[in-house]
């Protein structure tokens, strides 16, 4: 059954009949009042209440609550029922209307008619024209999935727009997406979905972050991205909607400028999950860096914060040692977890993470360890200004008693490096003169990210 089809082909077929039925169901000066209802310009109102069911027999129904979806009707939740029928040499007229949910089964309302009925509703349901019914789950205004073509007259009829199936979780794509419905009327309506549902986990992207999403049917030209904020470990976690017995094969999905590989040659089954876990490549963060200041910090998103005001989720990366201008050297929380000889130590530097576009990770020259200690107490061979702002910000202090490698070399003898050596006892940082052979294995490395 293929309902979406069907009531639009309807919809069309209508269009030149419905230009000579203005009497009954235009906005015209000549459309027909129902005398017993003067406020309904529409057609003929015929009040309604009727049962219906969903989501099929009992085995259908266990196996479709096991995932916390949604089988009991609440409150909001209303049917849109609509059909045709013919009488004498009339070809078709048509009714349609938007009825309640009460309580247990039942829904009432009002049907509109296109030409006054003199049975019951029963009857008019149970006549050989085509009937149709479709869910309205609460709240399915604010989702668009679902919305009402020519709302309030005898010919309204449910249109669709797959672009705005997203939801946040499973339990609300089933509710919205799965389109239950019904195209045959036995004393009430037996309601069944049309749709699958996928639940989508993507890992791997930055924290706290908001994502362009896109899945979609490969021939969809016109569909259109929507934003998925992550958590904060960097998942996204969305739901959609597949027509039965489409194929994974005819669609595809982007997430973060990722593409997401699907399952291979499979067809889904209206009323039916599946679930669908990937993980990408995290996406590089640009460091974003607004008017800093000595002592703020870089948190993993490549923003600068106050030490105390870090957001949750982002975790501190280096501390704001030196500024000039909107330019400056951010120290890095931590030494390198051992020592190494200077190549090394120059190459595991540079691959400190997080890496950032806009940033450079790297060894300090022997000016920038001078600027970095002169920017805390104004002495560039103190460093017991730095090691402080260093733990005030969370990070570990500078050993002492150990020699740091720098990045400049001895313009005499380019065998030796440069060092920066911390004097517990004298309370002060000795680089004059602090050569040490390049192939020196127990130097340690505190790396710097300049921006």
């Amino acid at each position: 059954m293929k309902t979406k089809n069907i009531f639009k082909t309807l919809a069309l077929a209508m269009l030149m009949p419905a230009m000579l039925l203005t009497t009954a169901c235009s906005n015209s000066d000549d459309e027909i009042v129902n005398t017993e209802n003067p406020t309904n310009t529409k057609g003929y109102a015929l009040p309604v209440t009727i049962n219906v069911t969903r989501q099929g027999d009992t085995t259908t129904r266990a196996a479709y609550d096991g995932e916390n979806k949604k089988l009991n009707f609440s409150t909001g939740d209303q049917l849109l029922v609509n059909g045709t029928y013919s009488e004498g040499d009339d070809d078709m007229i048509y009714y349609s209307g938007v009825l309640t949910w009460q309580s247990e089964g039942k829904f009432s309302g009002v049907i509109l008619t296109q030409k006054e009925y003199s049975g019951t509703a029963d009857d008019l349901l149970s006549s050989t024209g085509d009937v149709y019914a479709t869910l309205l789950p609460a709240g399915y205004e604010s989702y668009g999935y679902l919305s009402i073509a020519e709302e309030g007259t005898c010919t309204a009829y449910v249109d669709y727009d797959p672009s705005k199936a997203y939801a946040l979780t499973k339990a609300a794509a089933v509710e919205q997406f799965s389109d239950e419905c019904a195209d045959s009327y036995s004393n009430g309506f037996a309601l069944s979905p049309q749709n699958a549902i996928v639940s989508f986990t993507i890992s791997g992207l930055a924290a706290n972050t908001e994502v362009s999403v896109l899945f979609k049917d490969n021939y969809d030209t016109s569909a259109t991205p929507v934003n998925v904020t992550t958590d904060v470990t960097g998942v996204a976690t969305f739901a959609s909607a597949m027509y039965n017995y489409a194929n994974f094969n005819n669609y595809s999905l982007t997430v973060d400028g990722n593409a997401i590989t699907l399952p291979a040659d499979k067809e889904v089954e209206a009323g039916k999950i599946y679930n669908i876990s990937r993980s990408v490549a995290p996406a590089t963060p640009t460091l974003n860096i607004t008017s800093p200041s000595v002592g703020q910090v870089i948190g993993s998103d490549g923003k600068n914060y106050a030490a105390a005001s870090v957001p949750a989720g982002v975790t501190k990366v280096a501390m704001i040692a030196y500024v000039s201008g909107s330019n400056g050297l951010a120290i890095a929380l931590s030494d390198e977890s051992t020592t190494m000889n200077w190549s090394a130590a120059t190459t595991t530097a540079a691959a400190h993470t997080p890496v950032f576009t806009n940033g450079t990770w790297k060894l300090p020259s022997q000016d920038e360890w001078k600027n970095m200690f002169k920017a805390f107490g104004g002495n560039e061979s103190s460093y017991s200004g730095l090691q402080t702002a260093i733990t005030n910000a969370g990070g570990t202090a500078l050993q002492h008693d150990k020699d740091y490698w720098s990045s400049t070399e001895n313009a005499n003898y380019t065998e030796q490096v440069l060092c920066m050596f911390i004097d517990m006892e004298e309370g002060y940082a000795v680089y004059y003169n602090s050569y040490r052979m390049k192939n020196a294995t127990n130097v340690l490395v505190r790396p710097v990210l300049a921006f």
